[in-house]
């Protein structure tokens, strides 16, 4: 193949989708390890001062040390809350574990030190574990159901591929990352010749079903990673489709990358007992050689 591509084409349209979907941002690495090592601090603090006791004085009034440990058990569950809230699985299980790592410490204060302070602390550790736990399992299913409305927004129906709406996010992705990349990529636009003889003579059923079969060996060489290249399969509607063809090292490889697409639709297809043999017009466009923005990509390999 001239480079190691096996492990980018795994796969290829799944992780593209998943590329597409990680639009929103990310909270900060930073934040996650200041709530940490916040939460440590305060619960090294709130175990100190329930053991040494005493007074302090505040604005002229004299206030037991104990009595702050309250305040500071509070922002430490605020940490592991914030944490859960914001970092799905890696947050769950950190506040999980700090939580469950400073229970014993409580108890062992309460049990072996005799210090009865320590026993609001307690409760107050497993209505955080209840809390992120609730909050954890509420944010996943929200989780899952965002992405099952993503999938449904990218993804055609009928034959399971990215539709048009997923094609143009990925070009416009492509196309801005064009300056920083210096990686040129191909767009093919795909025809089916005279799909709509097969709609007209033997029904919408049948055509159907043809669209899911052309799909289903496309997507089959865009998984597989067997055209040498990394490709990308859509289908815009009715019998139009785009390839979209990255890591290519020569036009040549890109020609033998569309003839392997073509030789697909060679096999003959037996739908509902009848057999098809279906064509297709391919014209493709390279950027940035061709085209420089997103609108004129596409209809120039349409052109083409």
């Amino acid at each position: 193949m001239g480079r190691d591509k096996e492990a980018d084409q795994s796969s290829t349209l799944e992780v593209t989708l998943n590329r597409l979907h990680s639009i929103k941002k990310k909270p900060s690495k930073f934040l996650f390890v200041f709530l940490t090592v916040l939460y440590i601090v305060a619960s090294i603090v709130v175990s100190v001062m329930a053991r040494i006791g005493g007074n302090i004085w505040i604005f002229g009034h004299e206030i037991p040390v104990y009595s702050l440990t309250g305040v500071l058990s509070s922002m430490s569950n605020i940490c592991v809350i914030v944490l859960a809230v914001y970092y799905g699985k890696t947050g769950f299980l950190t506040s999980l574990f700090l939580l469950v790592v400073q229970l014993p410490m409580v108890l062992m204060g309460i049990f072996v030190q005799h210090n009865l302070t320590s026993i609001p602390g307690v409760f107050g550790i497993i209505l955080a574990v209840i809390a992120i736990t609730l909050i954890y399992f509420e944010n996943k299913k929200i989780a899952d159901y965002e992405k099952k409305l993503r999938d449904q927004a990218m993804v055609d129906i009928l034959t399971g591929l990215p539709n048009r709406f997923a094609c143009s996010e990925l070009v416009d992705d492509l196309m801005t990352e064009l300056d920083r990349r210096k990686e040129p990529y191909v767009t093919v636009s795909i025809d089916l010749n005279g799909f709509k003889s097969i709609n007209d003579t033997m029904g919408f059923d049948s055509g159907n079903e043809v669209l899911m079969e052309i799909a289903d060996r496309w997507k089959k060489i865009a998984d597989s990673g067997i055209s040498g290249t990394l490709d990308f399969i859509a289908r815009l509607g009715g019998d139009e489709f785009v390839l979209v063809i990255q890591q290519f090292d020569s036009d040549e490889e890109v020609k033998n990358t569309i003839e392997m697409y073509e030789e697909a639709l060679g096999e003959k297809m037996t739908i509902y007992g009848c057999d098809f043999y279906v064509s297709a017009s391919f014209g493709y466009a390279v950027v940035p050689e061709d085209a420089d923005n997103m609108d004129t990509v596409l209809s120039y390999a349409d052109a083409a």
